[in-house]
């Protein structure tokens, strides 16, 4: 047998040598990719970092280029959710809604992503993504602005989300300005030339919006005074309900000089919760009030061109 004999039979063993490994290598590839094990597995929803206001759930949807999430207040008090920005691959997206969450208590917020780039442009169904995110709060007690940073992860999800939620908004206003002159009983302003009411002023916050409102501060004001002094925290109101409130001290109507002096009020003075109309906060009443330079007269309380504003 010649050289060139030995070579074509050692290359024939070869290729069937090797064939038979390269047809059971397939053959392996092909049953495995059958039992899954090639199949891409999902990032497992996960977070990190964040403060006191956090996401606690969220879905990254590549058909109408949106995320939702699920946003909770731990902080122990009332925030004012301003904002929330999420970047993933390149793509913003923003939600510039402005909500009052109460402690405990979880908003569903929708996050519009950036047209160029899209989501659809940087990733597919079941793609893992890892996103960064800054949820933007302001704490009702202090009104000290916060920014709530962490990184979530998961598996970009088919589907759409077509609508946003409407959330219904309170409307705070003061329904009533009184002096409490004890045993449950009421002073409002009367004829000109009675006794001048001794007591605390209170005043009646009402909510005739839709929406609840978490808990608020009112302040109070008297002609010829500059201090306007905050009141006692109101309780929070759900829709169409009202709370007495006051300042926690005997602030009179009157002090020692007579004549005319007007009390103003005015629900959420420190402009912690967001209202459906935030125009129609405050309300005014005007007493007469007898001092030692003014003798009694009979006159009506009201000047004729009203007193409420």
């Amino acid at each position: 047998m010649n050289s060139n004999t030995r070579k074509g039979q050692s290359g024939v063993d070869l290729v069937m040598t090797y064939g038979w490994i390269f047809v059971v290598g397939i053959g392996a590839v092909i049953i495995l990719s059958q039992m899954g094990t090639f199949t891409p597995v999902p990032c497992e929803k996960n977070k990190f970092g964040f403060s006191q206001v956090m996401p606690t759930d969220w879905a990254v949807y590549i058909d109408s280029n949106r995320i939702v999430s699920r946003i909770e207040n731990l902080a122990g008090d009332n925030v004012r959710f301003t904002g929330m920005n999420v970047t993933l691959g390149g793509v913003e997206c923003i939600s510039a809604d402005t909500i009052v969450m109460e402690p405990g208590k979880a908003v569903i917020v929708i996050l519009n992503c950036s047209d160029a780039p899209n989501l659809k442009d940087q990733y597919v169904k079941g793609s893992c993504y890892l996103a960064d995110v800054s949820i933007n709060y302001i704490a009702s007690a202090s009104g000290v602005n916060y920014v709530s940073k962490g990184t979530v992860r998961g598996s970009v999800e088919e589907g759409s989300v077509t609508t946003t939620p409407i959330m219904p908004l309170p409307d705070l206003t003061v329904t009533d300005i009184y002096v409490d002159v004890g045993s449950g009983n009421k002073a409002h302003p009367t004829l000109a030339g009675q006794p001048n009411p001794i007591g605390e002023i209170k005043y009646t916050i009402g909510n005739p919006g839709n929406g609840a409102a978490g808990i608020s501060y009112s302040s109070i004001a008297r002609t010829g005074s500059a201090t306007v002094i905050i009141g006692t925290p109101v309780a929070a109101l759900g829709s169409m309900s009202s709370s007495d409130a006051g300042t926690g001290t005997n602030f009179s109507p009157c002090p020692n000089a007579g004549g005319w002096f007007t009390v103003t009020v005015c629900a959420d003075a420190k402009n912690q919760i967001t209202e459906d109309n935030e125009a129609n906060n405050c309300k005014s009443v005007t007493w007469w009030c007898q001092g030692t330079d003014n003798p009694p007269i009979v006159q009506l309380l009201s000047p004729a061109d009203g007193s409420t504003v």
